[in-house]
């Protein structure tokens, strides 16, 4: 099975076959503007806030790998939806998003983009999407997909 397109994580590593990358997520912590208090220079410091991700996202490993989830304020969802409107009701200080999901919901949500702001960006390099295939997937599936998306990039 050919997965298009997934986050690559440490958590995620072992359970695919890679192909290979075909872009960088460009990920944010946001809060809500009136929210004056957060202040966030390294990922460390969001553990002083309540936080929404949605459960076993990439957002979610992500937090699992920095200790993120000891947090007692950390809400498990099951969709990023889920996580906007829990900020948007105050429920929580932060969520995890990229400037593209964020517009999406909000503007489905009919809710106010201008009442959020961007209080931590991630290095890139931390959010990468690749195109994977499922372990059961054939290994010389796998070896001659790998060149064929080489050549794409390149091109």
């Amino acid at each position: 099975m050919l997965i298009f397109s997934i986050a690559r994580t440490k958590d995620r590593e072992k359970l695919f076959h890679w192909i290979g990358s075909i872009s960088t997520l460009k990920g944010h912590i946001w809060t809500l503007k009136e929210h004056s208090h957060v202040k966030i220079n390294t990922i460390d410091d969001a553990n002083q806030y309540s936080i929404a991700v949605t459960r076993e996202d990439s957002t979610h490993h992500y937090l699992k790998h920095n200790n993120i989830d000891q947090n007692l304020d950390l809400y498990l969802t099951t969709t990023n939806k889920q996580n906007i409107e829990m900020l948007f009701s105050k429920r929580i200080d932060l969520i995890i998003a990229t400037d593209a999901m964020i517009k999406t919901h909000v503007e489905s949500s009919d809710l106010q983009y201008e009442l959020l702001k961007k209080v931590f960006t991630f290095n890139p390099n931390e959010f990468q999407l690749y195109i994977a295939m499922s372990k059961s997937t054939s290994p010389l599936l796998v070896r001659a997909l790998k060149p064929l998306l080489k050549k794409y990039k390149t091109n």
